[in-house]
Formats: structure tokens, sequence, C-alpha cells
């Protein structure tokens, strides 16, 4: 047989599988859940070997998706009972992508990517916070928490508030040890001059103790 004919044909069914995927993926609801799991089970039976690129693909969806994260986390766990993956390689690679220095521009097209870079990093953290409380990764929460009190950008109000509300969504889900580490922080940051609905979320988190 010939090898070229072979892999092309190979590599044809595995973009083939990939594309089903994302596309049940595409269609994931609440409601479809035992379906879209199923399909995508059988699928990955036949191709294992994609199981790290199928993990990526629920990474970004969730990132991007916060609301559904749950939805998709049901996804992941089942493909992680076919084959365990250390997931916290891809993280890791997310969190260098995404995670990166914030500074507030007037230019219309960097505010676009900030915007974006801002959105994406509490998508992973929130994600993150969820994974390690699964017990699929280990020791990013401290971290991550404080990556996100570190990227606030203090010159732009809405930006303020989209972290300071992901905190307190994050917070919640938490021990409360983890608002007694970073209380100094988030008082720090209340002191600032933010605006008001700021400095009362912030209480908000503090209050949860």
């Amino acid at each position: 047989m010939d090898e070229r004919w072979f892999s092309t044909r190979y590599l044809s069914e595995e973009t083939q599988c990939i594309k089903y995927i994302n596309n049940q993926l595409n269609k994931l609801t609440i409601d479809n859940i035992d379906l879209i799991k199923t399909n995508i089970h059988s699928k990955i039976l036949d191709h294992k070997e994609l199981i790290p690129l199928v993990i990526d693909e629920i990474i970004d969806i969730c990132i991007k998706q916060i609301s559904y994260i749950d939805v998709y986390l049901i996804i992941l766990d089942d493909i992680l009972s076919i084959q365990k993956v250390d997931i916290s390689i891809q993280i890791d690679k997310k969190i260098e992508l995404v995670y990166i220095e914030n500074t507030y521009t007037v230019d219309y097209d960097s505010l676009c990517k900030l915007n974006k870079n801002i959105d994406d990093s509490i998508g992973l953290s929130i994600l993150i916070i969820k994974l390690e409380l699964k017990s699929l990764i280990k020791g990013y929460i401290i971290p991550i928490i404080q990556k996100m009190l570190d990227n606030i950008v203090l010159d732009n109000d809405d930006t303020v508030f989209k972290y300071v509300m992901s905190l307190y969504n994050i917070f919640k889900l938490l021990d409360k040890q983890y608002i007694i580490i970073n209380r100094d922080k988030l008082i720090n940051l209340s002191n600032e001059k933010i605006s008001k609905r700021n400095k009362f979320k912030i209480m908000d988190i503090l209050d949860l103790v």
C-alpha cells in the first residue's frame, strides 16, 4: 500500500472527526447534553489520539463562554474517563498566552485587543478555579487570584467592575480562607480611586467571610 495514500486518508479521517466533535460542542446545551456526550464519546473511542486536541478545544470554548463552563466540563469529565490526561500542561500554555500585562489605551484596535484579553483572562480564571475544585488540576487557585488582582486596570472603571464582579463569583465558590488571604489586597483596592459600585462590590466580597 502506498504510504502517502494511507497518510492522506488517515489525516482526512482525523480532520473529519475533529470537525464532527467541534460541531457537536457548538450545539451543546443543558437539554441535549446526554446525546452530545454520547456522540462525542463514541467518536473519541475510535480516535483516542485526538483527546488532547479535543480538550484544548473545550478549554477555548469555556474561556469564551463562561456561563456554559459547567456544561462543557461534563463533556470533559467523560473524555477523561476514556483516557486520563494531565490537562495542567494545556492550562499552563493558556496562562502564558492569556495573562499578559494590561495597560489602558485610547487606540481603537489596541482597546479591542485589551478588552478581548481581559475577557479571556477572566474566562480562563473561572475555568481554572472550577477545574481545581473538581481536582483536575492542583495548586492554581492562589496564583490565579493574584494574577486577577494584579491585572486590574485602575484607569478604566468598567474593567475594574469586570474583574471585581468575577472575583466575587470566584470567592463565592471557594473556602473563606481565600478571602482572608487576600483581605489586605482587596481593602487596598477599595481604597483606590474607583467608583462606588466597585467599592461596594469589594465590600460584598469581604462580607462573604
